[in-house]
């Protein structure tokens, strides 16, 4: 039996299941403790094994799936603000607004005045 192969199989596993995991819930609680759990690691270990194996920190990867998701209810909803903030996990709007704006060079409203003026979808940075 190869090990290197069946380590990458458990590596591939493991980013996969957390992905699901986060894509299901991004609206919810993703704290490094909460996916620990769910993959039944430590909170270090997850977060070093993560970085190895993709190259990007864990809290990053949330971030852009949280402000993609944001981006296309802004894109294509009249939700306020508010709510488009809760669904992508945010508690306060203003942490979200100063998230994306970070993310997305603009504000969520100046995002969707952008969106509805050119009438195209860019829903990916």
């Amino acid at each position: 039996m190869d090990v290197g192969a069946e380590t990458n199989g458990q590596e591939d596993r493991l980013i996969l299941v957390l992905h699901r995991y986060i894509q299901s819930n991004l609206g919810g609680d993703l704290s490094l403790v909460r996916l620990a759990e769910q993959v039944h690691h430590s909170p270090s270990y997850l977060s070093r094994q993560y970085k190895r194996i993709t190259g990007t920190m864990l809290s990053d990867y949330i971030t852009e799936e949280r402000m993609r998701l944001a981006q296309r209810l802004l894109a294509s909803s009249t939700m306020k603000i508010q709510e488009i903030a809760s669904q992508a996990g945010y508690e306060a709007a203003p942490q979200f607004n100063r998230s994306f704006k970070k993310w997305c060079q603009m504000t969520p409203q100046g995002y969707r005045d952008r969106h509805f003026a050119f009438g195209n979808d860019q829903t990916t940075q």
